[in-house]
């Protein structure tokens, strides 16, 4: 059946929708899905050259996402990989809109959500990019300055009502941006762990402010589930250190939860 359906559509799908296979039109679907996955791929690509973000990349990203609820990921390997990457450039571009950068990080979280369709082998993605944007968006200099004025800046001026509102959507960009850090984490380079512990160490003082910025981000973005041929380059690197830091401070700090979660997937 496998076969067939790979000859019909020309190549093998990922994973589509085994109940499509149910609906009394089922015979058609495969036309009627790589008609469709054919002018998402053209218009999309063509947009993307043209760089036009608005209205053209941001509808055919939409209509993958429709075409993805529609019929699963029915898509080629190929084109599962292309998709992600041009996704990941989308959502790293600098000083995008943080509501197009969120509906960018929606659609990429999706089709990076089946792990056991994609190895290391045949993807892998920067972290840099991704570190900056939550530099920019979650720690940035100038908001309270009112020179960036991101959809999560809570101010004095508004009713109860619109701070409520405006604190849910800080945590809709927060919740987001690190959900799309996780889901990128398995794909980040082997050498990765080594340039986080330099980039993050020097934060590393547990009478400063910027402890707790670091073990965050030691939590959110430090790969934890190397196969063991690469543990040598991945949770080795850091663990007794961060072991040992975590039993000499007695005092409850505020980051102790997040080292505990940074300890439990290597600990398993």
């Amino acid at each position: 059946m496998k076969k067939d359906e790979a000859e019909a559509l020309g190549f093998v799908p990922q994973k589509d929708i085994v109940y499509n296979k149910l609906l009394p039109y089922a015979d058609k679907l495969d036309e009627e899905s790589n008609d469709i996955l054919g002018q998402i791929k053209g218009n999309l690509g063509r947009a993307v050259q043209l760089r036009e973000l608005w209205p053209g990349v941001l509808f055919w990203t939409r209509k993958l996402s429709t075409y993805m609820r529609l019929y699963g990921r029915k898509f080629s390997k190929e084109d599962h990989v292309l998709f992600i990457k041009l996704l990941y450039e989308l959502v790293t571009i600098p000083k995008l809109e943080i509501s197009m950068m969120q509906g960018f990080a929606r659609l990429l979280i999706n089709l990076l959500k089946k792990k056991e369709l994609l190895s290391m082998e045949d993807l892998e993605l920067p972290w840099r990019p991704l570190y900056e944007l939550q530099e920019r968006i979650l720690y940035s200099k100038t908001e309270h300055l009112g020179l960036n004025w991101f959809p999560n800046s809570p101010r004095a001026r508004h009713t109860p009502k619109q701070l409520m509102i405006r604190l849910m959507r800080r945590c809709s960009v927060e919740n987001v941006l690190k959900t799309l850090v996780k889901s990128c984490r398995p794909y980040f380079p082997e050498s990765c762990t080594q340039e986080m512990l330099d980039e993050w160490r020097p934060l590393l003082c547990p009478f400063d402010v910027t402890m707790q910025r670091a073990i965050s981000y030691f939590e959110l973005f430090l790969p934890t589930t190397l196969p063991p041929k690469l543990h040598h380059k991945g949770f080795k690197l850091w663990f007794n250190e961060l072991i040992d830091l975590w039993v000499s401070v007695q005092n409850l700090p505020g980051w102790e939860m997040h080292l505990v979660n940074l300890f439990a997937p290597p600990s398993e």
